[in-house]
């Protein structure tokens, strides 16, 4: 998108496989009819949004950022609408007892749960 000369694009590349080898990371837009029950990032949010697995473990995310919707991101993203604010979340990819959060999973679900509702977004693992 940017044409970024090939030794830039090997730094950007490096950088994510830095940043995604430590944590799952997701962008996550959402969109509520009032603007105030949308904010992740709050940390008296109404929501509680964790990463769980098969086994029932569960990890609360590190860090929740409010995303800039900007050009970039409409481009990469054409469904985000005005209505949407957007968040990075950033979960360990380890338990606290050591062992990875996929261990014996063949799924993740990122969920959402509060007073407002609860949603589940599934990935399935390769």
């Amino acid at each position: 998108m940017f044409k970024l000369p090939h030794d830039e694009r090997q730094k950007l590349a490096g950088e994510l496989a830095e940043q995604w080898s430590k944590s799952y990371v997701f962008l996550v837009a959402a969109a509520t009819i009032d603007f105030s029950w949308n904010d992740f990032s709050h940390r008296r949010s109404v929501w509680r949004v964790a990463l769980a697995n098969e086994q029932g473990d569960q990890l609360v995310a590190t860090q929740i950022e409010s995303e800039k919707i900007d050009a970039t991101l409409k481009a990469l993203f054409p469904s985000i609408g005005r209505f949407h604010r957007a968040y990075i979340f950033r979960f360990p990819k380890v338990l606290p007892d050591g062992r990875a959060l996929t261990d014996g999973s063949h799924r993740l679900v990122l969920r959402f749960a509060g007073p407002l509702g609860q949603a589940d977004l599934v990935w399935r693992l390769r």
